[in-house]
């Protein structure tokens, strides 16, 4: 185990982030799995914890799916803080409460 490598994420035959790689993930669909995959197995961190985070990258994908365009940031001329609030605050409507800093 290292710091770049803990065990938390080597219990199968692959990685987690090869996993990811390998099916070409994007940022948010890998946390979910990273998270999913680690729940219950990270020391000090009780697996609820986990399963929240993937529910929360979950419900941001289900709502960057609905939007008409991707790179939300990119397209419209708002700054991405701003941009990344409007996710949360759709995510919020299908998750609860959730913070994206």
């Amino acid at each position: 185990m290292s710091k770049y490598s803990p065990t938390h994420y080597q219990r199968g035959y692959i990685e987690v982030w090869d996993f990811i790689e390998d099916q070409d993930l994007d940022y948010f669909l890998g946390n979910v799995i990273k998270y999913v995959c680690r729940a219950g197995y990270k020391p000090d961190e009780h697996m609820l914890e986990d399963l929240k985070k993937a529910k929360t990258y979950l419900a941001i994908v289900i709502v960057l799916s609905l939007l008409p365009i991707k790179n939300l940031g990119k397209y419209i001329e708002i700054p991405m803080q701003k941009a990344a609030k409007m996710i949360c605050e759709g995510a919020n409507r299908l998750n609860g409460s959730m913070s994206f800093n």
